[in-house]
């Protein structure tokens, strides 16, 4: 009878929140490896818990790498607002995804890209030549190379200033968003000594002559969750309740800088990142974990794949960006 009575008064206390529930318990099926079999086979699908719901017609902004532009494909047709689809650069520009040019591999390129767009925002949302400056690489023929998209193909003044108003019109959107998709690429970056910039990849053959001016730098755990702690910390400032959602890519590395082989230079990069990511969520709040980067690398089979042996199949991301909204919905 006590012990009934002691239930009963803990269930008002927690009703009045005057004491806190307590942690929800995995069940023993997914505490325990031995029984994660169901899960990894055929295809990993580890369960996850979620700290927020996200509502039909949300604005969804996502930042990051390649992997972002795989979600936000399928985000759109389950009927959600992503701003980052309206960006499309010319074929002569970015032969690829329209938007791919738009990739933001690595902690130091997200987080500059919504530093620089703050910038614009303050002085009232107009691009001028002053603003990309120091973003821009000038070559022989008067054509510009932007550092700090994809692609590094040269192009006019003019160009360079009206695209680099199109970029801040999508990426201000992060400061009014309901949800955040973050997903972290790399940690292999190159560094602008003159102006103290992160580039977004490795100089380009226009550059060489300047092949002095660009170092290359591995970032270490440290840096990279500074990195993205400030950029997370930026769009909460301009929208407080912005909910977050955060992974790492198992799109891997195509190239290492570091002298390694490429296996154990990936290996490397991933594990960083993922331990960043989890840490970004252990310190935050309205932050979660997803685990696309689990679902695609336990995945032992190699028709997840594209046929690069590098990019996820896009029928594969469908299932993971279905599952992923179900679960939050």
């Amino acid at each position: 009878m006590l012990k009934i009575l002691k239930k009963i008064i803990k269930k008002i206390l927690r009703k009045l929140s005057l004491i806190p529930e307590p942690p929800p318990k995995p069940p023993a099926d997914i505490s325990l490896w031995t029984r994660a079999k169901d899960r990894l086979v055929p295809q990993a699908w580890p369960q996850y818990s979620s700290s927020f719901k996200i509502d039909k017609g949300d604005k969804i902004f996502t930042i990051g790498s390649c992997f972002a532009r795989n979600i936000e494909e399928h985000l759109i047709t389950l009927g959600f607002d992503v701003p980052m689809l309206a960006f499309k650069a010319p074929k002569n520009e970015w032969p690829h995804r329209p938007n791919g040019i738009l990739n933001k591999y690595s902690p130091t390129a997200i987080f500059q890209e919504l530093a620089w767009c703050e910038q614009i925002h303050l002085k009232g949302n107009e691009v001028s030549f002053n603003d990309i400056e120091k973003l821009l690489y000038p070559c022989d023929n008067g054509y510009y190379i932007d550092m700090h998209i994809d692609g590094f193909v040269p192009v006019s003044k003019e160009r360079a200033l009206a695209r680099r108003q199109e970029i801040y019109d999508v990426f201000s959107h992060a400061f009014s968003c309901q949800v955040c998709i973050i997903t972290l690429g790399l940690v292999e970056v190159w560094y602008d000594l003159e102006n103290s910039l992160f580039i977004q990849r490795a100089p380009s053959k226009e550059m060489q002559p300047d092949a002095k001016r660009f170092k290359f730098i591995r970032l270490n755990y440290n840096e990279c969750y500074d990195f993205i702690q400030k950029a997370i910390s930026l769009i909460k400032k301009y929208s407080p309740q912005c909910k977050f959602l955060i992974t790492t890519s198992p799109v891997p590395l195509t190239k290492t800088f570091t002298g390694q082989d490429i296996i154990i230079a990936n290996t490397y990069s991933k594990s960083v990142l993922r331990a960043v990511a989890g840490e970004i969520v252990a310190q935050n709040t309205l932050i979660d974990y997803f685990p696309s980067f689990e679902n695609v690398t336990l995945t032992k089979d190699w028709a997840i794949y594209e046929k690069d042996m590098i990019h996820v199949d896009d029928g594969f991301v469908k299932k993971i960006v279905e599952g992923l909204i179900e679960h939050y919905l």
